[in-house]
């Protein structure tokens, strides 16, 4: 199993092995249990400086891509936690999180955020209740305003088509 210094790409490297811990994220990072933690902490994944500073990384000419990354809820139920089914899998998966990275072929992704998207029975004024396209909306126009170079954006087809392709076009984006 890979280890990377690099605490977003081990989160993201743990979630699409279907890691549901902190203590199953340690494998796959080069910090201990307790410094993952304190990075988790600190490191927001939300502020407009968070979004600068990683950007930094990306190269030239890279895609904004944003996907919702599914972590599996091991329990029969829990209060306000929609019920998405893998095509995979064939597994009913409970937490769904809205992760966006630059990306160009031939190089190494560069994570920029990771957030909870929460349901509708857990809509609250600081943690909203978003449709994907109105959550890939929200994340572009954290992007622009945090002024991340994007070539464009990369979707799949869980966005709304119309929706998207006509908020790409207003912003001018390639889609």
């Amino acid at each position: 199993m890979p280890r990377t210094p690099s605490l977003p790409h081990s989160i993201i490297t743990a979630q699409l092995n279907r890691v549901t811990s902190l203590s199953g994220l340690v494998p796959y990072s080069t910090l201990r249990k307790s410094a993952i933690s304190q990075e988790m902490a600190r490191d927001s994944f939300a502020s407009t400086e968070d979004l600068q500073r990683r950007a930094r990384n990306a190269p030239d000419g890279a895609f904004l891509a944003i996907d919702f990354v599914m972590v599996p809820h091991a329990a029969r139920t829990m209060e306000g936690v929609n019920y998405h089914y893998s095509g995979q899998a064939q597994t009913r998966l409970g937490h769904q999180f809205t992760s966006a990275a630059l990306v160009r072929f031939g190089e190494d992704p560069v994570p920029l955020l990771e957030r909870f998207k929460v349901s509708q029975a857990l809509h609250t004024e600081r943690y909203p209740y978003r449709t994907a396209t109105q959550e890939m909306i929200h994340v572009v126009q954290d992007c622009l305003t945090a002024g991340v170079p994007m070539a464009g954006l990369l979707l799949d087809g869980e966005f709304g088509r119309d929706a998207a392709v006509t908020f790409s076009r207003q912003q001018v984006l390639a889609t």
